[in-house]
């Protein structure tokens, strides 16, 4: 019987193998690791540009902002019309004295009597005089009020401005926003005026904690060409919220139901936080870029686009060279010195002009709102002629003008005028003098900004920066000892100092450089090194 053999042909056993290999090739895969496409690691501007850069987003931050605004904005100003000037009468059966009718607090000669003799006309919560019954040689109380809130601002500038480096813009906007508001609410309430100055330097320290991180955060969210943009709607939203103060204050002449109303309506804004993104710039130079990308991802849905997942953006790294032998060196001594002054003299004439309203004649309300609109069209002008005809002219050249017309407000006084008492081309006079003043201080305050930014180099920017605007504050917190200090000598001294003040720092602002040019050259040079290091990089790659 033949024996059966089962032969094994090569493509037999291929297929075997075939079959064998197809079983474990599943298996094989998954032990495959397939690897990542690699991220595209990408600049902040090009992130902006592909979530869009001024978009549906961003349009409704700077709405959100502008309301924000209106509740500390209005905290500064406020106690113009808190102290407003209020009226007196002789009091029944006094047989001392004399004076017939009513008459202004601002008649010294209530203050020969004793406080028995005379009377307030207004209800004792007609204002912050005759609820706590300030005057004549307690007025120094109403001054005290409004400076400690710019000492406040200063001291706040300085504690805020370090916590929102640490903890974020965020992190401190909502919460000094929230102490601004309740110690807004009580101040009407207050048992002393001694609690009541105490909670004004409060309330100042919490200012720099609002607005400034505003700005900051709007100007991160936004791309390079439109940054200037989204400035000018602050500080727009910024010069409306001024003059809103003034027309509330013209209907509602009780104090208290005044501070509430500036107050109370705006604690909605408090629910705007989710809304409100923190600063990706912040996050990004905390290495934080995965939060950062989630806030702009989120950005570019709103926007109606979509940011890849490939990009990674790349980090921000801070310079490691100490600054404080630099910041020693006797030119930027010279310069900050200078720029101190001009700072605190701007200051001085930006805020002693609002807060000198009521010396104008008229209504204070109305000549409040006139001096705040100013600012508008100032802000305008600024940005047009800064470009054409350089950083310092557009300094100097308002400050002396705004300087001068505060002196000739002096000729218009009733001692040395040459109109009649009373007349209307008194007060028409100063008014528009004041105008012109507010004006030309306003455009040497807005440009001021960017002379002072390219006159100190990168590293020390963010010091130089931060010791003028304490500056600022210093001459703030000095403008209401002068405006109603300076009238005890003369009525016409404080606008005379002030006029002295503003000749004497544009002389000395003439000592710093131009910075128009000189920047473009920087910016040049900075571009050349880093394509310099970039080359470098890539051959040491190669």
């Amino acid at each position: 019987m033949a024996e059966s053999v089962t032969a094994t042909t090569p493509s037999t056993q291929n297929e075997n193998i075939g079959v064998k290999n197809s079983k474990e090739e599943p298996q094989r895969q998954t032990n495959i690791k397939i690897p990542a496409e690699p991220k595209k690691t990408v600049s902040l501007d090009f992130i902006l540009q592909e979530i869009g850069e001024f978009g549906r987003f961003q349009w409704l931050l700077e709405f959100l902002f502008a309301i924000m605004l209106i509740q500390p904005v209005s905290q500064i100003f406020v106690i113009v019309f808190v102290t407003s000037d209020t009226h007196l009468r002789c009091r029944e059966n006094s047989s001392v004295c004399r004076m017939n009718g009513t008459f202004s607090s601002k008649d010294e000669h209530h203050c020969k009597l004793a406080r028995s003799e005379w009377e307030f006309v207004e209800s004792k919560d007609h204002s912050f005089i005759t609820q706590f019954d300030i005057y004549c040689e307690r007025k120094w109380v109403v001054q005290l009020a409004s400076s400690i809130f710019f000492l406040g601002w200063a001291m706040g500038s300085i504690l805020l401005g370090w916590a929102a480096d640490r903890y974020g813009r965020k992190t401190v906007l909502f919460p000094s926003l929230l102490a601004c508001m309740v110690l807004s609410a009580i101040s009407p309430f207050l048992p002393s005026l001694s609690v009541f100055v105490v909670v004004r330097f409060l309330i100042g320290m919490c200012i720099p904690g609002t607005s400034l991180q505003m700005f900051i955060i709007m100007s991160e969210v936004v791309g390079e060409r439109h940054r200037l943009k989204s400035g000018l709607i602050i500080w727009f939203a910024n010069a409306l919220a001024v003059c809103l103060i003034g027309v509330k204050a013209y209907f509602i002449r009780d104090w208290k139901i005044l501070y509430l109303v500036c107050t109370a309506p705006y604690v909605v804004t408090l629910l705007f936080y989710k809304m409100v993104p923190e600063s990706p710039q912040w996050l990004i130079l905390k290495k934080r870029q995965s939060e950062a990308l989630i806030i702009f991802k989120k950005i570019a849905k709103f926007n109606g686009k979509q940011l890849d997942d490939k990009f990674s953006i790349e980090e921000k790294k801070e310079n490691g060279k100490t600054s404080k032998v630099r910041f020693m060196t006797a030119d930027i001594l010279h310069k900050t010195a200078i720029q101190g002054f001009g700072w605190m003299v701007s200051g001085m004439l930006f805020f002693g002009l609002s807060l000198s309203v009521g010396q104008l004649g008229g209504s204070a309300h109305i000549n409040f709102i006139l001096v705040s609109l100013v600012e508008i069209p100032a802000l305008f002008i600024a940005i047009f002629l800064g470009e054409k005809i350089g950083r310092k002219r557009i300094v100097l050249i308002p400050l002396f003008i705004g300087g001068i017309a505060c002196g000739l407000i002096s000729l218009f006084q009733h001692e040395i005028c040459v109109f009649p008492a009373g007349s209307i081309s008194i007060t028409l006079g100063k008014i528009i003098l004041a105008l012109i003043g507010k004006l030309f201080v306003t455009i040497t305050f807005d440009s001021f900004y960017t002379w002072s930014a390219e006159l100190y180099p990168t590293e020390l920017r963010g010091k130089g920066m931060g010791l003028c605007q304490v500056s600022s504050l210093l001459g703030a917190t000095i403008s209401p000892w002068l405006v109603n200090g300076f009238k005890l000598l003369h009525v016409s001294s404080p606008f005379i100092v002030l006029c002295g003040f503003a000749v004497t720092s544009t002389i000395a602002l003439t000592f710093l450089p131009e910075t128009q040019n000189q920047i473009k050259k920087t910016l040049v040079i900075e571009n050349l090194n880093t394509t310099g290091e970039k080359k470098k990089n890539i051959d040491e790659k190669v």
